[in-house]
């Protein structure tokens, strides 16, 4: 678990481990087996909350007006 890496959980997009351990990866693979669907939704979530392109978008117009 990374600070840097909490919008994976906050959107439900994957899991993140504590550790490399065989068991850690074991069960991280297993809940996303589990919650693929909604995994890939939280994927898409996030793509969309942080795609550069719509958040920067207000201010490029900003500045060319």
């Amino acid at each position: 678990k990374i600070p840097g890496l909490m919008p994976i959980e906050e959107f439900n997009a994957g899991v993140l481990i504590e550790d490399l351990s065989p068991e850690s990866i074991k069960q991280a693979v297993e809940k996303v087996e589990l919650n693929y669907d909604q995994m890939v939704k939280g994927c898409f979530k996030a793509a969309k909350h942080f795609c550069y392109k719509t958040n920067v978008e207000p201010f490029i117009s900003f500045v060319l007006k």
